[in-house]
């Protein structure tokens, strides 16, 4: 199971969600700090990670939505931060064993 390559996956899907939903979807940065595989059921993490993701996501366009006015003004918004991601996904590892972390940080 390689974390990023799964991460990416929950991404594009859940991107596609949201932009079915809303019209809009916010950009997501990776901060993959490991490259190996872990001996995890990825259908489980994913299932997780999808989960949080849409709640992100949602969070960030509803919030933007409610404080600029209409989705036009939010996909102006996330275009400008682009550069800038307003949600990331962080994966850190413990080097002493098997564990690893991922985080879902955003400004919704």
């Amino acid at each position: 199971f390689s974390p990023h390559l799964a991460i990416q996956q929950c991404i594009d899907d859940v991107r596609s969600i949201c932009f079915e939903t809303y019209s809009v979807a916010p950009h997501v940065q990776i901060d993959n700090n490991l490259n190996e595989s872990f001996p995890y059921f990825p259908n489980i993490v994913e299932y997780i990670l999808r989960e949080i993701l849409k709640n992100s996501m949602r969070a960030l366009v509803e919030t933007n939505k409610m404080a600029l006015g209409n989705i036009h003004h939010v996909k102006q918004y996330f275009e400008d931060h682009r550069d800038k991601p307003l949600c990331k996904v962080i994966v850190t590892s413990d080097p002493t064993d098997e564990h690893f972390t991922i985080a879902v940080r955003d400004q919704g």
